[in-house]
């Protein structure tokens, strides 16, 4: 337990977080903690419940800056110009579980969509999106 909130306190101050999204930091931790190799350990502990390897080619630190774009077009072009959004990177959308959680928001669609490769991210209105299209 004593890593684990260690951990969270590590999540919201590397990146100055405001501790208003410590749910999103936690979950963020605790996604990334079970895809990390344990010390003298042949296999993660998501490898030891699910048999599968985790993969952490999508991993970006918390409450990183990121920009979200708005059409699939600027995506294969790779242009940023003034319709791209500047967002922050608060967790993965695989691990939203609850969709009336209220540290979530009961406007995002349920857990039963594959948010694959997908992020919650922070809006400058405040507002949170599960979008997959940010960099």
């Amino acid at each position: 337990m004593q890593t684990i909130k260690n951990g969270l306190r590590t999540t919201l101050v590397y990146n100055s977080a405001p501790y208003g999204l410590w749910f999103h930091a936690l979950s963020y931790y605790c996604h990334t903690f079970n895809r990390l190799a344990k010390l003298n350990a042949h296999k993660t502990r998501h490898e030891t419940f699910t048999g599968e390897k985790p993969d952490m080619s999508t991993a970006v630190p918390f409450y990183a800056k990121g920009l979200a774009h708005v059409t699939k077009e600027q995506i294969q072009n790779h242009t940023f110009d003034h319709r791209a959004e500047p967002c922050r990177m608060i967790g993965y959308a695989d691990a939203v579980t609850h969709r009336d959680s209220p540290q979530i928001g009961s406007n995002m669609p349920t857990a039963t969509v594959s948010y694959k490769d997908s992020y919650i991210v922070l809006s400058p209105d405040h507002s949170r999106k599960i979008r997959s299209d940010c960099y």
